[in-house]
């Protein structure tokens, strides 16, 4: 059986294998766990939240689709593109597609 010391030497060790992330300079940035495990708790909440959240839009979009008419895809895509400010491209690269397929076809 491993004593604690022998342990944390262990967990050092590996550490010190896994690669860390670069910093602006390229240099190795020193893995820091305790960072880790104190932004853990909030992290799984908000990644709860997340989900839940994820649900509720769904939902929501494919009633909307519903009642509309409309593709469930379609507006999800409008959703997106609107929520992160892509409107002008997507709506250059939607109408590029209208031309496609109006122009060539299937």
């Amino acid at each position: 059986m491993q004593t604690v010391t022998e342990l944390n030497q262990a967990s050092k060790n590996r550490r010190h294998e896994a690669a860390a992330r670069k910093d602006c300079d390229g240099q190795e940035k020193i893995i820091e766990l305790d960072e880790l495990r104190k932004a853990l708790p909030v992290l799984t909440q908000d990644y709860a939240t997340y989900a839940q959240a994820k649900v509720v839009l769904n939902e929501s979009i494919k009633a909307t689709a519903e009642r509309a008419g409309l593709l469930s895809s379609v507006v999800r895509k409008l959703v997106v593109s609107r929520a992160s400010d892509k409107t002008i491209d997507d709506k250059r690269k939607a109408q590029q597609m209208s031309l496609v397929f109006e122009e060539i076809g299937e």
